[in-house]
């Protein structure tokens, strides 16, 4: 049997196999785009597939919650207020309370949680956003800054910004009412309005998906700090 006959045949079988593994690869890479990571612009939804529906029952029920604590900060706050005229004294936890809101209150928390959620996910899916320089991905590479097209940011991001960007600017026109006058609904408007907006034109279930869950995190986590600076245990 003439061994170095099948070890060249055997070595030839390897590259030939492996180049056209390497051509597939390549092949695939020319055809796949990651839509999340690319640069794009959202457009209205026409599509009669069924998506992933926003917000989900839960995200309500968060945002729900979110309104109702924040009212309901303003009460008390306006009855320690009212209290502290009298010259009553006030107790531990009411201090706390009132010292509490000095550090902190709703509406900064929450814009805080969405641009930290919104962070997460742009290092997860290395997303480019407001980025000088030019990046090379796996797929594609996205340009850095220029005077004439400024910032080329990933469709990903450019839809969690600007749905975050309005809530925090709804929010922050329901901020500057008097406290008695914040309504439960005025809160959840401010939130579910952008939601709603995004639901109609983001046709990505996964990106439907993240910005449900933007929300839904920013609300709840918004809430539990509050209640942690306030000294109110979670349950």
């Amino acid at each position: 049997m003439n061994y170095k006959k099948i070890a060249i045949m055997m070595i030839g079988a390897t590259i030939i196999s492996s180049v056209v593994f390497a051509e597939e690869i390549s092949s695939s890479k020319n055809v796949t785009t990651d839509t999340l990571l690319s640069a794009g612009e959202s457009t209205l939804v026409t599509s009669d597939i069924p998506m992933v529906s926003i917000p989900q029952t839960n995200t309500r029920n968060a945002i729900h919650n979110y309104a109702v604590c924040w009212v309901e900060d303003n009460k008390k706050f306006e009855q320690l207020e009212l209290k502290k005229a009298n010259h009553e004294n006030l107790t531990s936890s009411e201090e706390q309370f009132l010292d509490s809101l000095k550090k902190s209150s709703y509406d900064r928390r929450l814009k805080h949680n969405l641009n930290y959620r919104i962070e997460g996910f742009k290092r997860a899916h290395n997303w480019n956003s407001d980025n000088k320089q030019t990046r090379y991905y796996n797929y594609e590479y996205l340009n850095g800054y220029t005077d004439r097209d400024g910032f080329i940011n990933s469709y990903g991001w450019n839809v969690l910004q600007v749905l975050a960007d309005k809530i925090n600017d709804n929010i922050y026109q329901v901020s500057r009412k008097n406290n008695s006058d914040i309504a439960v609904t005025d809160i959840e408007n401010a939130i579910l309005s952008p939601i709603n907006e995004t639901a109609t034109v983001v046709n990505n279930d996964e990106l439907r998906y993240y910005a449900d869950h933007l929300v839904w995190f920013a609300t709840m986590q918004s809430v539990k700090e509050m209640h942690l600076q306030e000294g109110i245990s979670e349950h």
